[in-house]
């Protein structure tokens, strides 16, 4: 007669526990959150210290892009790819890649002059980036 080895039930009751409280936490979150208000900047305009706050929180983002992208450079350059990417591969993809920073930053600085273009610049470079990677996975 072979025993047979069961998870103990503790175990398996607490992933459940901790499934039910992220769940709870998201909607609470979520809840939360719909209940924020934008403020109307109509009435007192964007004054010096707002632009000021403005350039002083992108900094961060602008940090985080960077090296985001060197990250991504190194890895191609170390082929931390799949053993099974050529060189040709690792060439193209960094090249189109190469734009994609400077062109966020510029999406970053025309979304404190219009929100619309910024949004433009963004939908062009997911486009591009879609097109880019469906050719270099099947090229």
């Amino acid at each position: 007669m072979q025993k047979q080895s069961h998870e103990p039930s503790s175990e398996k009751e607490t992933g459940r526990l901790e499934a039910f409280s992220d769940g709870v936490f998201a909607i609470a979150i979520t809840l939360l959150v719909l209940e924020l208000k934008v403020p109307d900047l109509t009435a007192s305009g964007v004054t010096p210290a707002s632009k000021m706050a403005m350039v002083f929180y992108s900094g961060p983002f602008v940090i985080i892009a960077l090296c985001f992208y060197l990250v991504i450079v190194a890895g191609f350059r170390k082929k931390l790819l799949a053993p099974s990417a050529s060189m040709e591969f690792v060439e193209r993809t960094c090249r189109s890649y190469r734009y994609g920073p400077p062109l966020y930053l510029l999406a970053t600085l025309a979304a404190l002059v219009d929100a619309r273009l910024s949004l433009v610049i963004c939908t062009g470079l997911w486009i591009f980036w879609g097109t880019t990677i469906t050719k270099n996975t099947t090229a």
